[in-house]
């Protein structure tokens, strides 16, 4: 793990001590060998960049508790799921937001996202109320995007909000949002 990642965990870690947040929930972390097989089930060309890969060596998953924190229509609380999870749970096809459904909305789609309400090349990493929040690894960005940029999926209405350029872009945007908003995301 590189020197910025292991100090991002450690805030986190830091931001959880003293929660409800029960930190035994963390899963064990995966091989190498478990990612590559990982890497290639999924398919579409998927390669975990190295601060990812090493998320995952460090915990592949953690069950049920917040860990993390995004803004999609609203501050969402979020936890990791595990690869296993990942791949029971992977979608297959892309659906295109109706072009009706994004003039109800007072926000443009971000240019860097497809208008996609689910693409089979976003990888989910964390989620919320039964995958009603998602938060997404983009393979498949726009033209404006970068592949490895971090979105989020949000039902009810079906949205899709731009988060971050890279996983360890989220990391930090997240640990911010759990500290400043730590009673109500994490108690």
């Amino acid at each position: 793990m590189n020197n910025e990642l292991r100090i991002v965990v450690h805030e986190l870690l830091d931001v959880l001590t003293g929660t409800d947040v029960d930190t035994d929930n963390l899963n064990k972390g995966a091989t190498d060998r478990e990612l590559d097989l990982f890497e290639q089930q999924f398919g579409q060309g998927l390669k975990l960049d190295a601060n990812l890969r090493d998320w995952y060596k460090f915990s592949n998953g953690w069950t049920y508790d917040i860990c993390a924190a995004v803004i999609s229509d609203g501050l969402m609380p979020l936890h990791f799921i595990s690869t296993d999870d990942i791949l029971d749970n992977k979608v297959v096809g892309s659906q295109s937001i109706p072009e009706d459904h994004l003039k109800d909305f007072d926000h443009a789609l971000d240019p860097r996202i497809k208008p996609y309400i689910y693409n089979d090349k976003w990888l989910p990493l964390a989620e919320f109320n039964g995958g009603s929040t998602q938060l997404l690894l983009d393979l498949d960005p726009a033209e404006k995007g970068s592949a490895g940029q971090i979105i989020v999926f949000q039902h009810d209405p079906d949205f899709v909000y731009y988060v971050a350029d890279n996983f360890l872009d989220f990391l930090k945007i997240s640990n911010k949002l759990l500290k400043d908003n730590k009673e109500e995301l994490i108690g």
